[in-house]
Protein backbone atom coordinates (compact mmCIF):
# COMPACT_ATOMS: atom_id res chain seq x y z
CA UNK A 1 0.00 0.00 0.00
CA UNK A 2 2.32 2.71 1.20
CA UNK A 3 6.08 3.24 1.48
CA UNK A 4 6.58 2.04 5.02
CA UNK A 5 8.93 0.06 7.18
CA UNK A 6 6.79 -3.03 7.69
CA UNK A 7 7.33 -5.35 10.63
CA UNK A 8 5.42 -8.60 10.75
CA UNK A 9 4.29 -9.45 14.26
CA UNK A 10 3.24 -12.97 13.24
CA UNK A 11 6.61 -14.13 11.95
CA UNK A 12 4.85 -15.80 9.02
CA UNK A 13 1.98 -14.83 6.76
CA UNK A 14 0.73 -15.86 3.33
CA UNK A 15 -2.14 -14.44 1.29
CA UNK A 16 -3.48 -13.73 -2.16
CA UNK A 17 -3.11 -10.21 -3.48
CA UNK A 18 -4.28 -8.52 -6.65
CA UNK A 19 -1.54 -7.24 -8.89
CA UNK A 20 -1.49 -3.47 -8.48
CA UNK A 21 0.69 -0.45 -7.92
CA UNK A 22 2.42 -0.67 -4.55
CA UNK A 23 4.64 2.19 -3.41
CA UNK A 24 8.26 1.79 -2.20
CA UNK A 25 8.50 0.00 1.14
CA UNK A 26 10.75 -2.34 3.06
CA UNK A 27 10.38 -4.80 5.90
CA UNK A 28 12.45 -6.98 8.17
CA UNK A 29 11.32 -10.32 6.76
CA UNK A 30 11.89 -12.45 3.68
CA UNK A 31 9.21 -11.93 1.03
CA UNK A 32 8.43 -14.45 -1.70
CA UNK A 33 6.10 -13.62 -4.60
CA UNK A 34 4.58 -16.20 -6.94
CA UNK A 35 2.57 -14.82 -9.87
CA UNK A 36 -0.61 -16.77 -10.58
CA UNK A 37 -1.86 -14.57 -13.42
CA UNK A 38 -1.13 -11.23 -15.06
CA UNK A 39 2.14 -9.32 -15.16
CA UNK A 40 3.80 -6.31 -13.54
CA UNK A 41 7.14 -4.63 -12.92
CA UNK A 42 8.95 -5.27 -9.64
CA UNK A 43 11.10 -2.31 -8.65
CA UNK A 44 14.07 -3.01 -6.41
CA UNK A 45 16.48 -0.27 -5.44
CA UNK A 46 16.91 1.59 -8.77
CA UNK A 47 16.07 -1.26 -11.15
CA UNK A 48 12.88 -2.75 -12.59
CA UNK A 49 12.31 -6.47 -13.21
CA UNK A 50 9.40 -7.78 -15.28
CA UNK A 51 7.25 -10.52 -13.73
CA UNK A 52 4.83 -12.78 -15.62
CA UNK A 53 2.64 -15.73 -14.75
CA UNK A 54 4.66 -18.47 -13.06
CA UNK A 55 7.60 -16.24 -12.13
CA UNK A 56 8.92 -16.20 -8.56
CA UNK A 57 10.70 -13.35 -6.77
CA UNK A 58 12.74 -13.46 -3.57
CA UNK A 59 12.97 -10.13 -1.77
CA UNK A 60 15.52 -10.09 1.02
CA UNK A 61 14.93 -8.22 4.31
CA UNK A 62 15.65 -4.50 4.35
CA UNK A 63 15.49 -4.01 0.58
CA UNK A 64 13.33 -1.17 -0.74
CA UNK A 65 10.93 -2.51 -3.37
CA UNK A 66 7.69 -1.62 -5.09
CA UNK A 67 5.41 -2.78 -7.90
CA UNK A 68 4.18 -0.97 -11.01
CA UNK A 69 1.39 -1.99 -13.38
CA UNK A 70 1.72 -0.22 -16.71
CA UNK A 71 -1.30 -1.92 -18.31
CA UNK A 72 -4.46 -0.90 -16.40
CA UNK A 73 -6.38 -3.77 -18.03
CA UNK A 74 -4.27 -6.29 -16.10
CA UNK A 75 -6.32 -8.14 -13.51
CA UNK A 76 -3.79 -10.60 -12.16
CA UNK A 77 -3.23 -12.26 -8.81
CA UNK A 78 -0.16 -13.34 -6.89
CA UNK A 79 0.64 -15.31 -3.77
CA UNK A 80 2.69 -13.30 -1.28
CA UNK A 81 4.57 -15.03 1.53
CA UNK A 82 6.40 -13.22 4.31
CA UNK A 83 8.54 -14.98 6.87
CA UNK A 84 10.94 -13.94 9.60
CA UNK A 85 14.53 -14.89 8.80
CA UNK A 86 14.57 -17.39 11.67
CA UNK A 87 12.69 -19.68 9.27
CA UNK A 88 15.52 -19.50 6.74
CA UNK A 89 17.90 -21.88 8.52
CA UNK A 90 21.33 -22.02 6.88
CA UNK A 91 20.32 -19.23 4.49
CA UNK A 92 20.08 -16.73 7.36
CA UNK A 93 23.55 -15.25 6.82
CA UNK A 94 22.99 -14.76 3.10
CA UNK A 95 19.74 -12.93 3.82
CA UNK A 96 21.53 -10.36 5.95
CA UNK A 97 24.84 -10.00 4.12
CA UNK A 98 23.85 -10.14 0.46
CA UNK A 99 21.13 -9.17 -2.00
CA UNK A 100 20.25 -10.76 -5.37
CA UNK A 101 21.54 -9.22 -8.59
CA UNK A 102 18.12 -10.09 -10.01
CA UNK A 103 15.35 -11.12 -7.58
CA UNK A 104 13.16 -12.72 -10.26
CA UNK A 105 13.32 -16.39 -11.26
CA UNK A 106 11.59 -16.97 -14.63
CA UNK A 107 8.78 -19.53 -14.72
CA UNK A 108 10.80 -21.70 -17.10
CA UNK A 109 13.38 -22.48 -14.40
CA UNK A 110 11.21 -22.33 -11.26
CA UNK A 111 11.49 -25.73 -9.59
CA UNK A 112 8.18 -27.63 -9.14
CA UNK A 113 8.94 -27.96 -5.42
CA UNK A 114 8.71 -24.17 -5.09
CA UNK A 115 5.26 -24.09 -6.69
CA UNK A 116 4.12 -27.01 -4.55
CA UNK A 117 5.37 -25.36 -1.35
CA UNK A 118 3.65 -22.04 -2.08
CA UNK A 119 0.33 -23.70 -2.90
CA UNK A 120 0.56 -26.03 0.10
CA UNK A 121 1.19 -23.20 2.57
CA UNK A 122 -1.63 -21.18 1.03
CA UNK A 123 -3.98 -24.17 1.19
CA UNK A 124 -3.22 -24.68 4.89
CA UNK A 125 -3.96 -21.03 5.56
CA UNK A 126 -7.11 -21.13 3.45
CA UNK A 127 -8.39 -24.12 5.40
CA UNK A 128 -7.79 -22.33 8.70
CA UNK A 129 -9.07 -18.90 7.55
CA UNK A 130 -11.19 -19.13 4.37
CA UNK A 131 -12.51 -15.60 4.92
CA UNK A 132 -9.00 -14.17 4.50
CA UNK A 133 -8.27 -15.75 1.14
CA UNK A 134 -10.15 -13.25 -1.06
CA UNK A 135 -7.53 -11.37 -3.12
CA UNK A 136 -7.03 -7.96 -1.57
CA UNK A 137 -8.09 -4.98 -3.73
CA UNK A 138 -5.61 -2.74 -5.46
CA UNK A 139 -3.77 -0.12 -3.39
CA UNK A 140 -4.90 -1.43 -0.04
CA UNK A 141 -2.90 -2.73 2.88
CA UNK A 142 -1.84 -6.30 2.32
CA UNK A 143 -0.30 -7.15 5.66
CA UNK A 144 0.09 -6.23 9.28
CA UNK A 145 1.99 -3.04 9.97
CA UNK A 146 3.06 -1.24 13.12
CA UNK A 147 3.44 2.33 11.94
CA UNK A 148 0.52 3.50 9.81
CA UNK A 149 -2.48 2.73 11.98
CA UNK A 150 -3.89 0.25 9.47
CA UNK A 151 -3.86 -2.45 12.11
CA UNK A 152 -6.89 -0.61 13.48
CA UNK A 153 -8.71 -1.34 10.20
CA UNK A 154 -7.45 -4.70 8.95
CA UNK A 155 -6.95 -8.04 10.66
CA UNK A 156 -3.51 -9.66 10.33
CA UNK A 157 -3.17 -12.00 7.38
CA UNK A 158 -2.12 -14.89 9.60
CA UNK A 159 -1.95 -15.82 13.25
CA UNK A 160 0.34 -18.80 12.77
CA UNK A 161 -2.51 -21.15 11.91
CA UNK A 162 -0.01 -23.23 9.95
CA UNK A 163 2.37 -25.32 12.08
CA UNK A 164 5.71 -23.53 12.41
CA UNK A 165 7.72 -26.69 11.68
CA UNK A 166 5.85 -27.14 8.40
CA UNK A 167 6.38 -23.48 7.56
CA UNK A 168 10.10 -23.74 8.20
CA UNK A 169 10.42 -26.91 6.15
CA UNK A 170 8.59 -25.46 3.15
CA UNK A 171 10.48 -22.16 3.27
CA UNK A 172 13.82 -23.94 3.33
CA UNK A 173 12.71 -26.10 0.39
CA UNK A 174 11.81 -22.92 -1.52
CA UNK A 175 15.18 -21.38 -0.72
CA UNK A 176 17.12 -24.56 -1.50
CA UNK A 177 15.52 -24.74 -4.93
CA UNK A 178 15.66 -20.99 -5.64
CA UNK A 179 18.97 -19.69 -4.32
CA UNK A 180 21.10 -21.65 -6.84
CA UNK A 181 19.25 -19.72 -9.57
CA UNK A 182 20.47 -16.39 -8.17
CA UNK A 183 23.68 -14.40 -8.21
CA UNK A 184 24.27 -12.58 -4.93
CA UNK A 185 26.25 -9.42 -4.28
CA UNK A 186 27.22 -7.69 -1.02
CA UNK A 187 24.66 -5.32 0.45
CA UNK A 188 25.19 -1.56 0.05
CA UNK A 189 27.03 0.25 2.83
CA UNK A 190 25.36 0.20 6.22
CA UNK A 191 25.37 3.99 6.37
CA UNK A 192 23.24 4.28 3.22
CA UNK A 193 20.92 1.55 4.43
CA UNK A 194 20.41 3.20 7.79
CA UNK A 195 19.23 6.41 6.16
CA UNK A 196 16.72 4.51 4.02
CA UNK A 197 15.34 2.75 7.09
CA UNK A 198 15.14 5.95 9.11
CA UNK A 199 13.52 7.89 6.29
CA UNK A 200 10.88 5.29 5.47
CA UNK A 201 10.10 4.64 9.11
CA UNK A 202 9.85 8.35 9.92
CA UNK A 203 7.41 9.14 7.13
CA UNK A 204 5.32 6.06 7.89
CA UNK A 205 4.97 7.30 11.46
CA UNK A 206 4.29 10.96 10.61
CA UNK A 207 2.56 11.10 7.21
CA UNK A 208 -0.71 12.24 8.81
CA UNK A 209 1.07 15.33 10.10
CA UNK A 210 2.32 18.34 8.09
CA UNK A 211 5.64 17.32 6.50
CA UNK A 212 8.29 19.25 4.61
CA UNK A 213 11.55 18.11 3.08
CA UNK A 214 13.48 20.55 5.25
CA UNK A 215 11.73 19.47 8.42
CA UNK A 216 12.20 15.74 7.83
CA UNK A 217 15.86 16.27 6.88
CA UNK A 218 16.41 18.20 10.09
CA UNK A 219 14.85 15.45 12.22
CA UNK A 220 16.96 12.79 10.46
CA UNK A 221 20.16 14.86 10.83
CA UNK A 222 20.89 15.02 7.10
CA UNK A 223 20.85 17.83 4.57
CA UNK A 224 17.74 18.47 2.43
CA UNK A 225 19.93 17.84 -0.61
CA UNK A 226 20.90 14.37 0.64
CA UNK A 227 17.29 13.49 1.38
CA UNK A 228 16.11 14.83 -1.97
CA UNK A 229 18.66 12.65 -3.79
CA UNK A 230 17.46 9.62 -1.82
CA UNK A 231 13.91 10.10 -3.06
CA UNK A 232 14.81 10.74 -6.69
CA UNK A 233 17.48 8.05 -6.91
CA UNK A 234 15.98 5.24 -4.85
CA UNK A 235 12.24 5.89 -4.70
CA UNK A 236 11.89 7.30 -8.25
CA UNK A 237 9.85 10.26 -7.07
CA UNK A 238 10.30 13.53 -5.21
CA UNK A 239 9.53 14.14 -1.54
CA UNK A 240 6.03 15.49 -2.13
CA UNK A 241 5.15 12.65 -4.49
CA UNK A 242 6.28 10.09 -1.94
CA UNK A 243 4.25 11.63 0.86
CA UNK A 244 1.19 12.07 -1.36
CA UNK A 245 1.35 8.40 -2.38
CA UNK A 246 1.50 7.37 1.26
CA UNK A 247 -1.48 9.51 2.18
CA UNK A 248 -3.51 8.47 -0.85
CA UNK A 249 -3.01 4.78 -0.29
CA UNK A 250 -3.92 5.12 3.36
CA UNK A 251 -7.06 6.96 2.26
CA UNK A 252 -7.84 4.06 -0.10
CA UNK A 253 -7.89 1.68 2.84
CA UNK A 254 -10.21 3.96 4.80
CA UNK A 255 -12.52 4.33 1.81
CA UNK A 256 -12.71 0.59 1.31
CA UNK A 257 -12.75 -0.78 4.84
CA UNK A 258 -14.64 1.88 6.78
CA UNK A 259 -17.86 3.87 6.39
CA UNK A 260 -16.22 7.14 7.38
CA UNK A 261 -17.26 10.16 5.32
CA UNK A 262 -14.78 11.50 2.79
CA UNK A 263 -14.60 14.79 4.69
CA UNK A 264 -13.12 12.88 7.63
CA UNK A 265 -10.87 10.67 5.52
CA UNK A 266 -8.89 13.43 3.81
CA UNK A 267 -8.12 15.03 7.17
CA UNK A 268 -7.15 11.75 8.82
CA UNK A 269 -4.88 10.93 5.87
CA UNK A 270 -2.85 14.09 6.34
CA UNK A 271 -4.03 16.26 3.43
CA UNK A 272 -4.19 20.01 3.98
CA UNK A 273 -7.56 20.45 2.23
CA UNK A 274 -10.26 18.44 0.49
CA UNK A 275 -9.40 20.19 -2.77
CA UNK A 276 -5.80 18.99 -2.54
CA UNK A 277 -6.99 15.51 -1.58
CA UNK A 278 -9.34 15.27 -4.57
CA UNK A 279 -6.67 16.50 -6.99
CA UNK A 280 -3.92 14.19 -5.70
CA UNK A 281 -6.27 11.21 -5.49
CA UNK A 282 -7.43 11.75 -9.06
CA UNK A 283 -3.83 12.04 -10.30
CA UNK A 284 -2.72 8.83 -8.59
CA UNK A 285 -5.81 6.62 -8.81
CA UNK A 286 -7.28 8.00 -12.07
CA UNK A 287 -10.68 8.31 -10.39
CA UNK A 288 -12.33 10.28 -7.62
CA UNK A 289 -12.40 9.03 -4.01
CA UNK A 290 -16.16 8.49 -4.25
CA UNK A 291 -15.80 6.48 -7.44
CA UNK A 292 -13.01 4.39 -5.91
CA UNK A 293 -15.17 3.46 -2.94
CA UNK A 294 -18.17 2.66 -5.13
CA UNK A 295 -16.25 0.55 -7.66
CA UNK A 296 -14.41 -1.60 -5.15
CA UNK A 297 -17.39 -2.17 -2.90
CA UNK A 298 -19.46 -3.19 -5.91
CA UNK A 299 -16.78 -5.75 -6.84
CA UNK A 300 -16.80 -7.20 -3.33
CA UNK A 301 -20.63 -7.32 -3.29
CA UNK A 302 -20.62 -9.18 -6.62
CA UNK A 303 -18.08 -11.69 -5.30
CA UNK A 304 -20.15 -12.26 -2.18
CA UNK A 305 -23.32 -12.74 -4.22
CA UNK A 306 -21.57 -15.22 -6.53
CA UNK A 307 -20.25 -17.15 -3.55
CA UNK A 308 -23.75 -17.36 -2.05
CA UNK A 309 -25.21 -18.56 -5.36
CA UNK A 310 -22.53 -21.25 -5.62
CA UNK A 311 -23.28 -22.39 -2.08
CA UNK A 312 -26.97 -22.85 -2.90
Amino acid sequence: MRPVYQISEAGFEIYLRKISHFSPHLHNSLEIIYVLSGSFELGMMQEFYHMDRGDVALIFPGVVHHTQVFDPSQDGTMIVLRAATVYCGSFYENMHNFIPENPVIPASVVHPDVVYAMHSLLADEKEAHPDRMVPLPATTSDDVTVHTGLDEILAPASDMATDSAIVQAFIQIILSRSMPQMTLRPRPSREDGDLVYRCVEYIAAHFREPLTLTGVARDLYVSPYTLSRLFSGLFHTNFNGYVNNTRTQYACSLLLYTARPITDIWMESGFESQRTFNRVFQDIMRMSPREYRSRNRKKEDNKEASAQESAT
